[in-house]
């Protein structure tokens, strides 16, 4: 975890230096937290989560196969609903 906060901390001072769009850091560094956490839970598993945008709040879609399952990476595949 001291390793998510230096980063988001890291972040943070060079989005202060320049004129980069601001977006939600905390929510990231939460979303990086859960993502660790899904991880260690299942390492074919963390895949299959969804969180949403530190920008817009939109949650992105699960995926309609899990991840260990779906063997078609095209992209005609991964518009399928």
């Amino acid at each position: 975890m001291d390793e998510i906060d230096f980063q988001t901390d890291y972040v943070r001072d060079l989005m202060a230096l320049t004129d980069y769009t601001e977006f939600d850091l905390d929510l990231v560094r939460e979303h990086f937290i859960a993502w660790e956490h899904d991880k260690e839970e299942s390492i074919t598993g963390y895949r299959n989560n969804s969180f949403s945008s530190p920008c817009t709040g939109t949650i992105g879609p699960t995926p309609h196969t899990p991840w260990w399952e779906e063997m078609d990476d095209s992209l005609a595949k991964f518009l399928q609903k």
